[in-house]
Formats: C-alpha cells, sequence, structure tokens
C-alpha cells in the first residue's frame, strides 16, 4: 500500500510540473512580441517584437532610435552628427505623433504628423507635413491623410 501511495504522488507531482510548463510555454508563446529584444522586420519592412531600432548617419554618428513594444512605434529620437537631440516624440494610438525626416548634416528635411492604423499595426503621415529648406525655412507644406497626398499648400 506505501509503494502504491508513493507511486501516486510521484504521479500527481509529474502531471502538476507537465501542466506548468505547458502553461508556462503557451504564455510565451501568446505574449513573446512583448519581451524585450524579440524586435525583427520581416521581409516587407513591418515591425515585430519589443526593442530598439537605430539609425546611423552616413559617417558614423547616430541619427535616430526607435523604440517598438509588440511591434508598434511607441517612441522616436532624432539626433544631429554632434550627438544633441533634434527632437524627440511619443507615439500613441489615439493620439499619434511627430516623425522627422533629417538631412547627412542634421538639418530637418520634414516634420509630419503622423496617425494610427490599426488595420495595418502602423502609423502613417495624417495632417500636415511641412517640409524645410537646408537653411531652416518652410518649403511647402503638403497635407496627407493615412499616407495619401490630399493638397498642396
Amino acid at each position: 500500500m506505501n509503494a502504491k501511495r508513493r507511486w501516486l504522488q510521484f504521479r500527481l507531482r509529474s502531471l502538476l510540473l507537465f501542466v506548468f510548463v505547458i502553461c508556462l510555454a503557451l504564455g510565451l508563446w501568446r505574449g513573446w512580441e512583448y519581451l524585450p529584444g524579440t524586435l525583427y522586420f520581416d521581409s516587407q519592412g513591418y515591425p515585430h517584437g519589443t526593442g530598439k531600432k537605430e539609425y546611423f548617419y552616413d559617417v558614423g554618428p547616430l541619427m535616430k532610435e526607435e523604440w517598438y513594444r509588440a511591434g508598434i512605434l511607441m517612441r522616436g529620437k532624432w539626433y544631429r552628427p554632434d550627438g544633441s537631440v533634434v527632437a524627440e516624440s511619443i507615439f500613441d494610438q489615439k493620439t499619434g505623433g511627430i516623425d522627422y525626416y533629417l538631412r547627412q548634416d542634421g538639418t530637418v528635411r520634414a516634420k509630419m504628423s503622423g496617425k494610427f492604423d490599426p488595420t495595418e499595426r502602423m502609423y502613417f503621415a495624417d495632417g500636415p507635413a511641412t517640409y524645410y529648406t537646408s537653411d531652416g525655412k518652410v518649403e511647402k507644406v503638403v497635407e496627407y491623410r493615412l499616407g495619401v497626398k490630399v493638397e498642396v499648400k
């Protein structure tokens, strides 16, 4: 009787351990994109996972940093070649964000308002986009709606 009881305890412990391991594996599978360090871009350029993407000037210094959570852009920070900050923008799915495009000398080429599209899980130009000359003067303002140009001012 004692041996039968030990065997039953061993089976119950093994079953509980097996259930725990399965639940842990399913949890990791379901929430893998939320784990830091899982950021990658697929062949179409869409982001997946959580982490930071860095862009560099042709001459080497850091130009831009983007932070993603579960494949969605959360924050961007732009730098001049000397390392000083040009701008920083928080991206929110409800309110959108501001995106900047820099030239190789660190001057702002364009500043665009972005809006989140839940079907694509990405931000698209939405609203006024201001283009600047290399000396900082406004060259033109273009209006966008979800990435499509609608009006030139």
